[in-house]
């Protein structure tokens, strides 16, 4: 592997002059491939040709000679994900023009083995716009039974059998299990939707445009990933009136619901399943006759059956049956009653194990029902290319997904503060998802730093200043951000459970006795909350964070920029991961910038930003002449 300078040859892949246009297209487009060779190097090529490969098919297509370029126009008429190399023939010699190993995108390499990497190139059906309430939003994330307690004596509202309650708010997360290793007794704090009722003025204060709730459905875990009837609430976060007054009162706020919709599994103490005989109705554990067995994948009936990674509490459906798909997505199925109640999309648990005609069942039912809903879905890894099964899915080619998670930004983010990853790495790695999402869902991809299955961010990072500047590059980010409850005050906690401890309120009910912390509650980080705050005041009151294109600029190793800007407008957020003071030169179109973060500014010299910027924090510069 060689610079292909070597040969005289040059191509970028995130570069209009080379590839243009740039990234992921919509189908039917044309797209230009130039690669510029040295005269000097001329007489030596004998010919370029483009290879490219879709699914199962490769081909071989010569390249055109300029006095500039080899070039060839190629028009994309099916959709899917396509990968390219070129192959050189020089000086009766082949070689490949090809991207890094690990980046897949931006300058070719020179290889002279077959097995090289090869560019993506994601062609894509028309898509819709996602709602601009989740796309540009905040999105707020809540564990129901850890969030808030609404009762007035702070008693819960039901118990669950062979379970335990917490006897105080505070107390750390816990599981109670057997020798081999399964859960034994549920634990519960007592949070309820009537807490999330009376908590809606914080919410809306921070800025949140949207609530994700995790599993809210009847549900034995205190999880609910377990579900035991998709049709009704859990008795012990309230009840359907209940969540229909939560739903209204927020809309009052302009805020909307998303809810966690886990349909890769049901629980095995369900009404479906009914290993345990819990429900009247006979379960497809209790009889192959009953009109739920066809949904499950028996081994041995009735002890031996397919479950989600192996947990038996967790028996996984055949999500294509007709009667379970039409559960789920029919007229009178699980999305429209509650989309119909008010609910403004779903959440897919791991997305990349439901089948790809499930997805686009429930998006079309959904949108049916309420065309600006959001489907988003839960997926670990650069969705464009995810193989799940054996096989590519499609979540990013249109008529499925609007949004994902973008647990890669979060990866990228971390290892850059950590001083894992250098500017460089995190310019490469950023373009990358720039160049093979379409532009839309590039944008509604959901930036996070926490959620329930990851560390908490504080924790993970280590320090508060590692905190902020993560804090502070997220949400000055493209598209929707998202908040896990506690986050903005700092709860701290390891791998689950520990990551789902209660919210740390001033004053709050628990059991029938009040707390009150008249200096506030010591668990909450108050410097971590102001720092929220500002950025978030910062995202809301500056319309280019929200609306703005981005641009990511490695400035030295360690520090890194991204200006976010339009045709008037700019800001740039400058982030030091080092240990110590860097001095640096930005290239900016202004003639002074403010620094948002403390008020100082700064003026041009000859269109160069010379700064200074303190060891482990971020600067956010805004243009003002």
């Amino acid at each position: 592997m060689n610079d292909a300078s070597a040969i005289g040859l040059y191509y970028d892949s995130w570069d209009t002059t080379f590839k243009n246009p740039f990234g992921a297209v919509q189908i039917g487009s044309e797209i230009r491939f130039n690669i510029s060779y040295e005269l000097a190097h001329s007489e030596f090529i004998n010919r370029i040709e483009l290879e490219l490969i879709h699914k199962e098919t490769k081909s071989f297509i010569d390249m055109k000679k300029s006095e500039d370029y080899y070039f060839i126009s190629q028009t994309f008429d099916e959709k899917g994900v396509y990968f390219y190399r070129f192959a050189v023939y020089y000086n009766e010699h082949r070689y490949y023009l090809a991207p890094d190993t690990v980046v897949n995108g931006g300058i070719a390499l020179l290889y002279r083995a077959e097995d090289t990497p090869h560019y993506q190139l994601t062609i894509h059906t028309q898509i819709e716009k996602v709602p601009e309430f989740y796309s540009e939003g905040i999105i707020y994330q809540i564990f129901a039974d850890r969030f808030c307690n609404g009762n007035e004596n702070g008693l819960l509202l039901d118990h669950k059998k062979n379970s335990f309650i917490y006897s105080d708010w505070s107390d750390t997360p816990q599981y109670i299990k057997h020798k081999d290793g399964n859960i034994s007794r549920w634990d519960f704090y007592g949070g309820n939707l009537l807490g999330v009722i009376k908590k809606l003025d914080y919410l809306k204060e921070l800025g949140v445009t949207c609530i994700y709730f995790n599993p809210i459905f009847q549900a034995r875990s205190c999880h609910k990933y377990d579900t035991a009837d998709y049709m009704k609430i859990d008795s012990m976060f309230g009840d359907e009136k209940i969540f229909k007054e939560l739903i209204d009162k927020a809309k009052e706020r302009n805020i909307y619901i998303i809810l966690d919709g886990v349909f890769s599994h049901t629980g095995s103490d369900s009404i479906y399943f009914n290993r345990y005989g819990t429900f009247e109705e006979k379960g497809a554990y209790q009889s192959k006759t009953s009109k739920y067995y066809q949904w499950y994948k028996f081994k041995d009936y009735p002890d031996s059956y397919e479950a989600w990674w192996g947990i038996g509490d967790l028996p996984n459906v055949n999500e294509m049956e007709p009667s379970y798909l039409d559960f789920i997505t029919g007229e009178n199925g699980v999305i429209a009653k509650w989309m119909n109640l008010g609910v403004k999309g779903f959440r897919l648990d791991v997305a990349d194990e439901l089948p790809e005609d499930f997805i686009r069942a429930i998006r079309k039912r959904m949108k049916s029902i309420d065309k600006d809903s959001v489907l988003l879905g839960e997926v670990w890894e650069d969705a464009t290319n995810k193989i799940s099964y054996g096989e590519r899915r499609e979540y990013m080619l249109g008529e499925s997904l609007d949004s994902v998670t973008s647990y890669p930004f979060r990866r990228a983010v971390f290892n850059f503060i950590k001083g894992e990853l250098d500017s460089k790495g995190f310019y490469d790695i950023s373009m990358s998802f720039k160049e093979n999402y379409p532009q839309e869902y590039y944008k509604s991809a959901l930036k996070l730093i926490g959620s329930h299955d990851v560390k908490r961010a504080i924790t993970e990072l280590e320090t508060e200043e590692n905190f902020r500047m993560a804090i502070t590059i997220q949400l000055l980010f493209l598209g929707p951000v998202l908040i896990y409850y506690g986050d903005e005050v700092g709860i701290p906690g390891d791998s689950d459970p520990y990551n789902r401890a209660s919210y740390p309120w001033d004053e709050y009910w628990h059991l029938g006795k009040k707390y009150s912390f008249p200096d506030g509650n010591p668990l909450k980080n108050n410097s971590i909350y102001q720092h929220y705050k500002l950025i978030l005041d910062i995202r809301q009151n500056n319309s280019i964070i929200t609306k703005g294109k981005v641009r990511y600029l490695p400035i030295t190793d360690h520090v890194m920029a991204i200006r976010r800007y339009d045709d008037k407008d700019e800001i740039i957020i400058v982030a030091n991961s080092s240990d110590s003071q860097e001095n640096i030169v930005i290239e900016a179109s202004g003639k002074s910038y403010m620094d948002l973060m403390d008020k100082r500014i700064t003026d041009t010299i000859g269109e160069k930003l010379s700064i200074e910027i303190q060891p482990k924090c971020c600067m956010v510069l805004k243009k003002l002449l």
